[in-house]
């Protein structure tokens, strides 16, 4: 259900654009006398829809609504008016970003098929904010799968070689332990030699 806050500082009037706005359009609506009611009232309540009267005490509606901006950016903005003024109409476009104006006296019907196209107007651009949010996503992700499979692929490629390797160490280290013994088995032989000159020198023999 779309959410819409209603500001305007008099109360019949307020009273009005709920009834049609509850009973007849189905919308959840708050409202409020002014516009530093309804800031209060907007870290509550989050509308897709904010609709002022441009003549209000205090602050205007062009005003506030430029205010709004900064607590809920992606809700539409409407200014209630009777003042026909291209000045105030440029500084509510330019300033407040508003979509869209409503005349006085207020007619149910064009004012609910006003309401209801800003509305999708705010679902549209909601759901393109979303695809592209979710098209970063999927770049992100992409560019991430990227990353890691490249180490993976250039392992997987390479297997066969470091199998080689493998081998050509294993037969390194079988060489190495087969000259261990063979040095060994020399050291013996020269040991067993220097014993029998020993013997030889002790026995005095002379042609062996």
């Amino acid at each position: 259900m779309h959410r819409i806050l209603c500001v305007d500082h008099d109360r019949y009037t307020l009273d009005l654009l709920r009834e049609i706005l509850e009973k007849r359009g189905g919308y959840k609506v708050e409202t409020a006398l002014s516009g530093e009611e309804a800031l209060d009232r907007l870290h509550d309540f989050k509308p897709d829809l904010i609709l002022s009267d441009y003549t209000m005490a205090g602050m205007d509606g062009v005003e506030f609504l430029r205010l709004t901006r900064s607590i809920v950016p992606d809700a539409v903005r409407m200014l209630i008016t009777g003042n026909g003024s291209l000045d105030v109409a440029m500084d509510a476009i330019n300033e407040a970003h508003v979509y869209r104006f409503v005349t006085k006296p207020i007619e149910a019907h064009g004012f609910l098929l006003s309401i209801r196209r800003s509305l999708e107007h705010h679902d549209l651009i909601a759901q393109m904010v979303h695809s592209e949010k979710m098209a970063s996503i999927g770049q992100l992700a992409a560019g991430v799968a990227h990353e890691i499979n490249s180490p993976v692929g250039f392992v997987m490629s390479n297997l066969g070689t470091l199998s080689d390797y493998v081998v050509a160490v294993r037969r390194f280290l079988s060489a190495c332990d087969e000259v261990h013994a063979d040095a060994a088995e020399v050291a013996e032989l020269k040991e067993s030699l220097e014993r029998l000159r020993a013997v030889k020198e002790e026995s005095d023999i002379e042609y062996i």
